[in-house]
Parts: structure tokens; C-alpha cells; sequence
């Protein structure tokens, strides 16, 4: 089973590549993804069209529309999750919250959490062999 990513991000992505001028609709279709099938909030896509989508895009802009696309983000997008690192009172809180649920946002990839002497160290890794106990369930 292919790993899959919510689809939130790469909407504002290509929102924001619109908005500069771009049509993504070449871009989608080389990477077999229906543009309506990203009007459904919280639908899925494989991380390998989400990565493809992202190189093209780059490729054809520059690296700072990533920064745009997150800066017009509303707060919820992300659901229940940013709703639950909102409601934490530390970002101690905020990290565990994150490290614990980010394979409901991309099942392939996972976040680690390190302290150290007082800096926090995050991490986007690839997601361990089998998935955490309470995500099994």
C-alpha cells in the first residue's frame, strides 16, 4: 500500500501558483491526480504525486512559493490537529501532540522530537517499519 498525504498543503500550493499565474492543470494531469479530487477537504494523495507535484512546481517557480503556500494557510486546516497543538498550554505540548499524530497527516514520513541542553531539535524522517501501537488501532 502506497503511502498517502492529506491533501492540504499541496492545495495551497497550487492555489498560490495559480495566483502567480501558472495553470496546474498540465502538472495534475501528468501525475494522474483529478483537480476536483483536491476540492475534497482532508482527501488524500499518494506522498509520490504529492512529492512530483511539488518538484514541478518548483521547477517552473522558485522555492520561496513553499513559504507562500504555508503563510495563507488558515489555522484548522490540518483539522483536528492543529485544533489539539492550539489547545496545548506548552510547546513541550505542541511537539509530543506533533510527533505523536503527523503519520495521520503523511503516512511517510514521521516527526522526530529531540531535547538537547535546552534546544529542541525537529526532525522530518522516513516513518519506522510498522506504525506506532496507537495508530494500529
Amino acid at each position: 500500500m502506497a503511502n498517502t498525504v492529506i491533501n492540504t498543503s499541496t492545495k495551497s500550493l497550487l492555489r498560490v501558483f495559480e495566483k502567480r499565474g501558472y495553470s496546474a492543470d498540465g502538472i495534475l494531469c501528468s501525475v494522474a491526480v483529478n483537480a476536483e479530487s483536491l476540492l475534497v477537504p482532508q482527501a488524500r494523495l499518494e506522498v509520490a504525486q504529492m512529492s512530483e507535484i511539488w518538484r514541478r512546481v518548483y521547477e517552473q517557480t522558485d522555492e520561496t512559493i513553499g513559504l507562500e503556500a504555508a503563510a495563507v494557510l488558515p489555522i484548522g486546516a490540518y483539522g483536528a490537529l492543529d485544533y489539539l497543538m492550539l489547545a496545548s498550554s506548552t510547546l513541550d505540548e505542541v511537539f509530543t501532540i506533533l510527533n505523536r499524530y503527523y503519520a495521520l497527516v503523511n503516512s511517510g514520513a514521521a516527526i522526530s522530537v529531540q531535547n538537547h541542553h535546552n534546544l529542541v531539535f525537529i526532525e522530518l524522517c522516513n516513518p519506522p517499519e510498522t506504525p506506532p501501537e496507537h495508530l494500529k488501532q
